[in-house]
């Protein structure tokens, strides 16, 4: 047999259950509304491009692809926290690292070593008995 505030708590709970269901209940209502509001917004979007010349559907494909890659370009990946001494006091800053700054470290790699062999092959070519870096069989 519950006790006295054994039956409280549950009829606290329960009042807290409906006034839950009640809230979703309600807001489910509004949901199905936006969902048929932007299925009718995506119905007027699909019925102006179908009215569009090719080269002007062609100009916001490529703009809307623009914007994607630009927002996977700048996309934050992680945040680094650096400590650095000013004024005798630490301050720590939050700097992000993004798809960006992971790409352009194998881009600058990659045109330095070809800069590299450029600047090897147009300084071997002046002396005849210089190999440079290449192994040469015996």
């Amino acid at each position: 047999m519950p006790t006295e505030w054994q039956k409280r708590l549950a009829n606290e709970r329960l009042a807290a259950y409906e006034q839950r269901f009640g809230f979703l209940t309600n807001n489910l209502a509004e949901i199905d509304e936006l969902v048929q509001l932007a299925n009718r917004f995506q119905e007027s979007i699909a019925d102006r491009r179908q009215g569009m010349p090719t080269k002007e559907r062609l100009r916001a494909f490529l703009k809307t692809g623009l914007a994607f890659v630009r927002g996977v370009w700048d996309f934050e990946i992680f945040t680094i926290d650096e400590t650095v001494m000013s004024n005798g006091q630490a301050v720590t800053e939050q700097r992000p690292v993004t798809v960006s700054k992971i790409d352009r470290a194998p881009v600058i790699l990659i045109a330095g070593l070809w800069l590299i062999f450029r600047l090897e092959n147009r300084i071997t070519r002046g002396f005849p008995g210089c190999s440079g870096w290449r192994l040469e069989r015996p």
